[in-house]
């Protein structure tokens, strides 16, 4: 049986043939012979326009760039990458293409024709031994009465049938198209007729030696054509083409030279190239400041560019990198086995990888924070480790676990009045210095204008986050059908709320925090109370409490992400549209992402201003203290409501809290309500002494 006769139906049979034969990839001699609407768009868009093959590229290369992986889940609850023939497959394709070569090429299918075909090529046993990329516009899909399809491909004049089976088929979203999908440049095709318009005109415009077009006149009368021709043919011989520019032109008594069109000073294309590159790079969702049009050079800066990368590979890369390897296991056929999938490994790509500044930043934090230890901090920074240093750096005001995650052990409230620095208020009572309450009522004062200068701070964070987050929703709700149900990978917390967004609070609080801390040490400075001490970003009193800033900002975010995420599983179990989920559906009681934004946004500046810096500001006063070798300090709490029932976690209210005496490491682990007004005072050794607090002390044992 001949190769033609394995792969064309046998006569009177309508359905598809099933073959475990190739079909031919390609015709003897193809040089670029692809027909129809196809064949424009590879032509016009694809190989004529320097935006549209820009932006392709751009796409198709990132989206490469992930490893595809073969993955099983074991009992531990990890997962290990298969090796296997399916594997092999994966990383190999067929004989003239890896795995980043075939992802490349179908991304740029799809780019252009909104589809893209892979036939699988099996062996006698069926099981499948190449992939083959079709060529769209090679292919048509059939559909049977029973509501089964066969594809039709033609090549060199031949018709090869191929079954379902052996085909799978991935496409963009089509509105209008039941079959077939719908790519960004038929919908940016009017502005890349627009950009070649644009191209072509001033290319006319040059090979007319960039002379505007004119009239030529002559005084005598002109009896005939010819006679025109020649003078006309007389002027562009001696000034047009290149050798003609600017040439001098001498003309007899008898003719003038009168200009028509416009210099092209006079025909400013710019605001028109600008706007066709916008629109075409938004097609494709391509910042136009990472392929270097002008309508992105114009306001590039180092941070626009990181930005722009950082979206592009949020909303753009990621989200079909996720719908490759969905779609590379129907093709593999492995999404039977429920163990088994088509993971995309990013370890590697530098767009996903912290430079080494970011790195080394973020480590030595945690290990401030207590987070990692020192041989830790040393294997993430690519150091060998040193004798003795699996040891945490715990700062002064963490509160360390017992391994049952049980708080250690604390006296009863009652009892703490003479134990662990915490004194009767018979002995507590006494007067503070002047120059203390002074201090106290300055710290509060000063408080105030930097909470102003944080909420303001805060606000334009949550503006920025808050559009971000509308035009994301905007943008997938335009380029969605509108009663189409979101699917699991549609829309996720990371494409709304990015660890960049978290790192931009974090880095906005502890520029704030720095600010706090400098402040408050002058404050205590100029009172005089607990001597000198000069800010120094290298003190580890003040790494410790910029630390906080990280944690508070983790804290900050997680509020808003667990609201969304909640929100986007309810909507993906109930079937809704990403309109729904945007939008909400009031009847269900369902409130949409919108609408918890803006209730998580809404007036959360202030109180988190105050909070803020009530803790900087406090964690900056104790520290102080601490380092200057005072045992003892006075809480100043003048606003306690006497109708305040919050407890904080020194067993006191604001009001009862107000005027007692702690320890320096008691009044560490005091931690109050939001907008808490708060502040420590230190107290003199003569205090100390007159109120006999060092022979009062009883300690607690755990």
């Amino acid at each position: 049986m001949g190769f033609l006769t394995r792969l064309l139906a046998p006569a009177g049979v309508k359905e598809a043939y099933s073959v475990s034969a190739s079909v031919p990839m390609a015709p003897m001699y193809d040089s670029g012979s692809a027909q129809g609407s196809y064949g424009a768009y590879a032509a016009e868009g694809y190989n004529g326009n320097t935006v549209v093959n820009a932006c392709i590229r751009e796409v198709a290369t990132s989206v490469a760039m992930p490893t595809l992986r073969l993955m099983r889940d074991v009992q531990d609850g990890g997962r290990v990458e298969v090796k296997n023939p399916t594997a092999f497959l994966l990383d190999h394709p067929s004989e003239s293409q890896d795995q980043a070569d075939f992802v490349e090429m179908m991304v740029v299918y799809l780019n252009v024709s909104g589809n893209a075909y892979v036939h699988r090529m099996r062996n006698g046993g069926g099981r499948i031994v190449a992939l083959h990329l079709l060529r769209p516009d090679r292919v048509q899909i059939k559909l049977h009465g029973d509501g089964t399809r066969h594809y039709e491909y033609t090549i060199d004049g031949s018709l090869y049938q191929i079954a379902a089976a052996d085909v799978e088929h991935l496409k963009l979203p089509n509105p209008y198209d039941d079959l077939y999908g719908l790519s960004p440049l038929q919908v940016a095709a009017k502005y890349v007729n627009l950009d070649g318009s644009i191209a072509s005109f001033l290319r006319a415009y040059f090979a007319n030696a960039g002379v505007p077009a004119g009239i030529l006149k002559v005084s005598k009368r002109i009896n005939s054509q010819q006679e025109a021709d020649v003078a006309r043919d007389k002027w562009r011989s001696s000034f047009g083409g290149p050798r003609g520019w600017h040439g001098i032109a001498v003309l007899d008594e008898d003719a003038s030279y009168q200009q028509v069109a416009p210099n092209i000073k006079d025909m400013d294309t710019s605001a028109v190239s600008r706007s066709s590159e916008t629109r075409i790079c938004a097609a494709f969702g391509v910042p136009p400041i990472l392929i270097g049009v002008q309508s992105g050079l114009e306001v590039s800066t180092y941070s626009n560019y990181a930005q722009a990368r950082e979206a592009f590979w949020d909303e753009t890369v990621s989200p079909l990198v996720r719908r490759v390897a969905a779609f590379m296991e129907r093709v593999l056929e492995v999404g039977r086995n429920d163990d088994v999938e088509v993971f995309a490994d990013f370890a590697g790509v530098r767009a996903y990888e912290e430079d080494s500044g970011s790195l080394s930043t973020r480590t030595v934090e945690q290990f401030n924070a207590g987070v990692i230890t020192l041989n830790e901090a040393r294997g993430s920074l690519g150091l060998d480790p040193v004798a003795a240093g699996d040891v945490r750096r715990v700062p002064f005001n963490v509160v360390e676990v017992s391994p049952d995650e049980m708080i250690m052990p604390r006296a009863a409230p009652d009892t703490l009045a003479l134990s662990a620095g915490l004194l009767a208020d018979s002995v507590l009572k006494a007067q503070a210095l002047p120059r203390s309450i002074a201090l106290g009522e300055r710290l509060l004062a000063e408080r105030d204008e930097m909470a102003d200068e944080m909420e303001a701070a805060v606000q334009r964070y949550f503006n920025g986050l808050r559009s971000r987050v509308a035009g994301i929703l905007g943008r997938m709700m335009q380029r969605a059908t509108e009663n189409a149900k979101i699917a699991p990978d549609e829309l996720t917390v990371e494409m709304l709320f990015p660890a960049a967004a978290r790192n931009e609070l974090a880095t906005l609080l502890g520029g704030s925090y720095r600010s706090i801390i400098q402040r408050t040490w002058q404050a205590i400075n100029e009172s005089g109370v607990a001597g000198t001490l000069e800010f120094d970003d290298r003190n580890p009193i003040v790494s410790q409490i910029m630390a906080l800033a990280t944690n508070a900002a983790t804290g900050i975010d997680g509020v808003t992400r667990t609201g969304v995420s909640r929100t986007i599983e309810i909507g993906i179990e109930r079937g809704y549209s990403i309109q729904q989920v945007a939008r909400g559906v009031p009847a269900d009681g369902f409130p949409g992402i919108r609408s918890i934004v803006e209730e998580t946004y809404q007036n959360r500046s202030r109180t988190i201003a105050r909070t803020e810096v009530m803790r900087a500001q406090n964690a900056a006063s104790i520290g102080y203290y601490r380092e200057q070798g005072i045992t003892f300090m006075r809480a100043h709490d003048p606003d306690g409501d006497p109708n305040d029932d919050y407890i904080a976690t020194d067993g006191r209210t604001c009001i009862e809290r107000n005027g007692q005496n702690y320890t320096s490491d008691d009044a560490m682990d005091v931690v109050s309500h939001p907008n808490c007004r708060l502040t420590w005072t230190p107290l003199s050794l003569t205090q100390v002494e007159e109120m006999g607090l060092s022979s009062r002390l009883v300690m607690v044992e755990a």
